[in-house]
């Protein structure tokens, strides 16, 4: 069971290292760093899965993980309170322009996103 310190643990994580957007139409929420351990304690509270990056030469190697589709959006719409101001005006950006991209998904209109393929059944 998640504990609210959790989640406070993860806003505070993704206030500083992580990156909330969209792309093609796919909302994310993603983070990637160093430290393994950290990265498996975000994966794990998201429930997604950690990926090892490819080492650059003269780089410490770098591990990430994302969400994407309606779990992104929704752990937005609950780290929001959390974030500072810069972050709530990037989620209020990628929300907008995510409901706006599934609206047109619904209509048959605008590119589907494989990754994001459970957009087009979710309700609004």
């Amino acid at each position: 069971m998640m504990e609210i310190k959790d989640i406070h643990w993860l806003a505070g994580l993704l206030e500083g290292e992580g990156c909330f957007g969209l792309s093609s139409g796919c909302i994310r929420i993603s983070v990637h760093m160093t430290d393994e351990d950290i990265i498996n304690r975000a994966a794990e509270i998201l429930g997604a899965r950690v990926r090892k990056e490819k080492l650059q030469p003269n780089r410490k190697q770098c591990w990430a993980t994302a969400i994407y589709s309606s779990e992104a959006a929704g752990w937005m719409m609950t780290l929001y309170s959390l974030m500072g101001k810069r972050r709530k005006e990037t989620i209020e950006n990628a929300l907008v322009h995510w409901k706006q991209q599934r609206r047109k998904n619904k209509q048959g209109h605008g590119r589907r996103n494989p990754r994001c393929a459970s957009e087009v059944s979710c309700v609004s």
